[in-house]
């Protein structure tokens, strides 16, 4: 069996077809990475059904392909009744996750409902992570929450970022018109999580380049927040 396990797990990893008939085999032994990987990538929409829940199970043991294969699966069966954000809450207090798991993780949470069931998650995320590349995923999977609290994180965030080089340089970009009337969109973390934070407010009531402008006007911005409350 020993020899046999190292085959099938040696054969999942290359992605070798008609694997999904050896799930049984590998969850029995522990080789849960390699099993996810084959209802992700290979199983069939009923081995994706039959073995959704065990996924959900076993989530918060996997790290790195084994845990982004599980996030890919779970985002699969959004339609499902009973499967939401709410259920990702034990995985979402880890502190092991690295940062491709965690970006997988947030594109998951972004798919699936119920988003609010984990917003003291990410009012507390939001307001300790320091790199703009994964605040951006942040950001990006609370979009349509309505929350006051976290609306005052979202302007926080534009104030430290809107000011930035990388922010700015993106704002040149927004106001370029290219051929048929579109603009260059923001192409730097920076910008790029300026950009998201925007969407949150709906570009303020304008178009994207008017918001950018807004944004990168002092005194406007100032006067905005005012309007809004957030001074």
């Amino acid at each position: 069996m020993e020899v046999r396990m190292r085959l099938i797990k040696m054969m999942a990893r290359f992605h070798v077809p008609g694997m999904a008939k050896e799930l049984e085999t590998l969850w029995e032994y522990g080789a849960y990475a390699e099993a996810v990987s084959i209802i992700t990538y290979e199983g069939t929409w009923e081995v994706k059904e039959a073995w959704y829940e065990k996924v959900f199970e076993i989530l918060p043991k996997l790290h790195g392909e084994g845990f982004r294969d599980a996030c890919h699966t779970i985002s699969a069966m959004k339609e499902y009744p009973n499967v939401h954000a709410g259920r990702l809450k034990e995985a979402l207090g880890r502190d092991d996750l690295d940062r491709n798991d965690r970006i997988a993780f947030f594109h998951c949470i972004k798919d699936l409902k119920g988003e609010e069931e984990v917003l003291d998650y990410f009012l507390e995320y939001l307001s300790t992570e320091e790199e703009p590349g994964i605040l951006i995923y942040a950001v990006w999977c609370t979009e349509g929450v309505e929350d006051r609290e976290l609306q005052e994180l979202f302007v926080k965030l534009m104030d430290k970022y809107r000011t930035h080089e990388n922010a700015r340089f993106d704002y040149k970009g927004s106001q370029m018109v290219l051929k048929g009337g579109a603009c260059m969109g923001a192409s730097r973390p920076e910008g790029q999580l300026t950009s998201n934070l925007m969407r949150q407010f709906d570009y303020f009531g304008l178009d994207y380049r008017g918001a950018w402008k807004l944004l990168m006007d002092d005194g406007r911005w100032r006067e905005w927040k005012g309007q809004n409350g957030f001074l």
